[in-house]
């Protein structure tokens, strides 16, 4: 497909390159040529300097070919603009990127109104998944599915654990739960295992489970799964605003921002939480307001090596969840071998929920893309498919059918039945998919097999 992108900072760059991976013809927008010279020296694809709400420069673009615009530039109110002058063209899809909370709360009667095909903002999706992984205190992270009824759910495998040496077929009898693991990270391998398979100290398993079988694993295998109560957080910006909204009401919070009008703003909005107006880089502010008492800290400030100092200190400081925000990407695999907690990197998040609405739109009339998260490094993808008709993988018992190597179906939904599947199980129509694989670039459940 034809796609054009608006606005190539972090989020733009991330899609320019993904996009253009799959195989699509990308043109990158932006006012600023070093921008678009580095896009177009480090990505197959065409560059325009230029403001795209000048109509000249969407010509320029080849607006009238296009399939699809996304506008992910810093203003919500270009990007929204950028779209609905798209639209004047011709009929295509566009994506906007819209951060301010009081937009999104109209963010329906927007999306009417300027017929915007999607909307993302990247802020509220991270904390959305900081709130899932909130709900497993030794999750390293959680993917959700199925409406929300399953999620993959990553662990760390320490010295002594009952999982050491268990075969992977053992596990459901054994852990007594019904769940597939379906991603093994040992050293620098990733392994989409099979039931032969043994879990071996240090490694990171993924597994996907509906909550009460993913608490009971947690149980019989010796994990933490006790709520998180009190909660610290470090930087009152957007990400935050959109977690205090979601958790106030399940736990206690203390936010701790050195901007006093941010401080402000936060308490006249949300009057039952703590908000502290301090140097959150300071050890003996942190201190002095309980660091090592929290059940969960998240160091969400906007300059990453601030974040990772604050992360290692909370770390040393109590057996806390902890959660590192993260901009650059570039470091991935230094910062692997820090014990940071969760990574949260908002682009990368927003990222991944933009690359599955251009393969949704792509898809075939058959099935349709209603998840899709790229994991491990971008090695792995995880996919919920809907199926709405039936084709050369419906009706025929698993173990029958030919997958393509290193794919699995980790979870099927059937009439609102989560299903944890074994080889005598079939797909069929109306029934929601979930794959784990190896092989990216999925966008129909047929090609799930060789």
């Amino acid at each position: 497909m034809n796609i054009i992108i608006v606005g190539v900072g972090k989020i733009g760059f991330n899609l320019a390159r993904n996009l253009s991976q799959e195989g699509h013809s990308i043109t990158a927008i932006d006012i600023d040529k070093n921008v678009v010279n580095q896009v177009v020296d480090e990505i197959d694809c065409l560059g325009i300097v230029g403001n795209a709400v000048v109509k000249s420069v969407l010509v320029d673009a080849n607006i009238e070919n296009a399939d699809i615009l996304i506008a992910c530039t810093a203003s919500d109110e270009i990007n929204m603009l950028t779209c609905l002058l798209a639209n004047k063209f011709k009929k295509l899809k566009t994506i906007a990127r819209i951060r301010d909370p009081e937009y999104t709360t109209e963010i329906n009667y927007l999306k009417e109104q300027l017929k915007l095909s999607y909307t993302i903002n990247p802020e509220l999706a991270a904390s959305n998944e900081i709130n899932r992984v909130m709900r497993y205190s030794s999750a390293i992270s959680s993917e959700s599915f199925i409406r929300n009824k399953v999620n993959l759910l990553k662990v760390q495998v320490v010295e002594g654990s009952p999982l050491c040496g268990v075969k992977l077929y053992d596990i459901q009898y054994k852990f007594d739960c019904k769940l597939v693991l379906c991603i093994i990270e040992r050293n620098d391998d990733i392994i989409i295992p099979s039931g032969n398979d043994e879990i071996q100290v240090n490694d990171k398993i993924s597994f996907v489970a509906d909550h009460d079988n993913a608490i009971d694993f947690f149980k019989h295998a010796g994990f933490d799964y006790s709520p998180i109560k009190s909660v610290m957080i470090i930087g009152g910006g957007k990400i935050s605003y959109y977690l205090i909204k979601i958790l106030q009401n399940n736990c206690s919070i203390k936010i701790i921002d050195s901007d006093k009008k941010v401080c402000e703003d936060l308490l006249e909005t949300f009057p039952e939480i703590s908000v502290v107006h301090a140097d959150g880089s300071d050890k003996r502010i942190l201190l002095q307001e309980g660091i090592e008492n929290v059940d969960a800290f998240l160091s969400l400030t906007g300059i990453d090596e601030e974040n990772i100092i604050l992360s290692l200190f909370a770390k040393k400081m109590g057996d806390n969840k902890i959660f590192t925000k993260i901009n650059r990407t570039n470091f991935s695999e230094v910062m692997k071998e820090l014990d940071m907690g969760t990574i949260i990197n908002p682009e990368i998040i927003c990222s991944n929920i933009i690359t599955k609405q251009v393969r949704s739109y792509e898809s075939t009339k058959g099935s349709n893309i209603e998840k899709f998260y790229k994991l491990c490094d971008d090695k792995v993808e995880a996919l919920e498919f809907f199926i709405s008709e039936e084709s050369n993988v419906t009706n025929i018992k698993l173990k029958d059918l030919k997958f393509k190597k290193d794919t699995l179906i980790a979870c099927i939904s059937r009439n609102n039945k989560i299903i944890i599947p074994n080889g005598n199980d079939e797909l069929i129509k109306n029934d929601s998919v979930v794959v784990i694989t190896k092989n990216d670039m999925l966008n129909d459940i047929t090609k799930i097999i060789e």
